[in-house]
């Protein structure tokens, strides 16, 4: 799970594993039989080379699983340095490292889950983290430091295009205030893009990476859409959002990324996020992979929330998406939008 604070002069993230009550069980389990076998050899029993090695396989299956519990990885950036440091970091990379910020070239994700970066024409290790909280760690301190994002190796879980030279914008997105679009309830009145419409529903997700989407169906007498917005540590997106049928896709491709012949709609619901292809074809435009998300859904139907997953995908010039979002594990929905300004929505209390 990560969390992070900033403020004029420094950012600040906390990265702790997100793990499973299965854990626990590993834990106790081993530690038990562990002791049970360790009073036998005190009351006398003997020392065998099958009991000295079931020892020391238990030992090591409690205390991995003791270590990715109290494991806490921290990154402080500063005006002049970034620091890399570990709680309870047994094993290499290291425990801390600092660098100079003016040397950062780049970070990225391998396909692994690694984060590395680029500092002064070398690669770095950094964290092990997994698939989605690498991605958005990397997303965080880029943003922040102002780092164009560009391919750097084949090995990267992202496709990415080539470097560009351009200025990369780091202020906008730290705008925290919450737009009164987060405010808006059943039955009020909405103008977008010069249109009125009336609230038909209202979903909140609250994203782990601590981002969150407000999303609100809106409905008049000709069109039905849905006005998604999200605050993130990356940006403010403000879209119209359809909904669209899996058959729109260009199933060749997708078939090509996950390398399945079966129905892909079944595929998608069933695959892991973090394993989603790079990119989608629909209507002979290429999406890729930009983040994922896991937090808590919740609407009118579900008051105390749900678990929710979901997978973003930017066309070249960013302006459109689409989006993959799950409930519970149990269904998934595809989403097509397209960013909009925030002056052309128009509230009315």
């Amino acid at each position: 799970m990560l969390n992070y604070n900033k403020t004029n002069t420094s950012l600040d993230i906390k990265i702790t594993n997100d793990y499973k009550y299965s854990t626990f069980y590993y834990i106790i389990v081993s530690s038990t039989i562990f002791l049970f076998i360790s009073i036998e050899l005190l009351l006398g029993a003997p020392l065998t080379i099958m009991n000295f090695a079931f020892l020391l396989v238990l030992s090591a299956i409690a205390l991995s699983n003791i270590h990715s519990v109290i494991l806490i990885r921290i990154i402080n950036v500063n005006e002049e340095k970034i620091t890399f440091s570990s709680l309870f970091q047994f094993l290499p990379p290291h425990n801390k490292l600092v660098l100079s910020i003016n040397k950062i070239e780049q970070f990225y994700v391998t396909k692994k889950g690694k984060l590395k970066m680029v500092h002064d024409g070398k690669n770095l290790d950094i964290f092990n983290l997994g698939k989605h909280e690498a991605l958005n760690t990397e997303r965080l301190l880029e943003k922040y430091i102002g780092l164009q994002d560009y391919k750097i190796s084949n090995d990267e879980i992202v496709k990415k295009k080539e470097k560009k030279n351009q200025k990369v914008v780091t202020t906008d997105f730290w705008n925290k205030s919450l737009d009164n679009i987060s405010q808006l309830k059943i039955k009020d009145i909405i103008t977008v893009m010069d249109e009125d419409y009336e609230v038909y529903q209202h979903f909140k997700c609250q994203w782990k990476n601590q981002s969150q989407s407000v999303i609100n169906h809106l409905t008049n007498p000709n069109h039905e859409i849905l006005l998604y917005y999200n605050r993130s540590m990356y940006e403010n997106i403000y879209a119209i959002e359809i909904k669209i049928p899996f058959y729109k896709f260009d199933y060749n491709d997708i078939l090509h990324d996950l390398a399945i012949d079966f129905d892909y709609r079944d595929i998608l619901l069933d695959l892991s996020i973090d394993d989603y292809p790079n990119r989608f074809f629909i209507d002979e435009e290429e999406y890729t992979k930009e983040y994922l998300n896991s937090g808590t859904f919740t609407s009118t139907i579900s008051p105390h929330g749900v678990a929710a997953e979901q997978a973003v995908y930017f066309n070249d010039d960013q302006s459109k998406y689409l989006r993959f979002f799950k409930i519970n594990g149990s269904s998934i929905s595809f989403f097509k939008g397209e960013k909009i300004n925030n002056d052309l929505i128009k509230l009315y209390s």
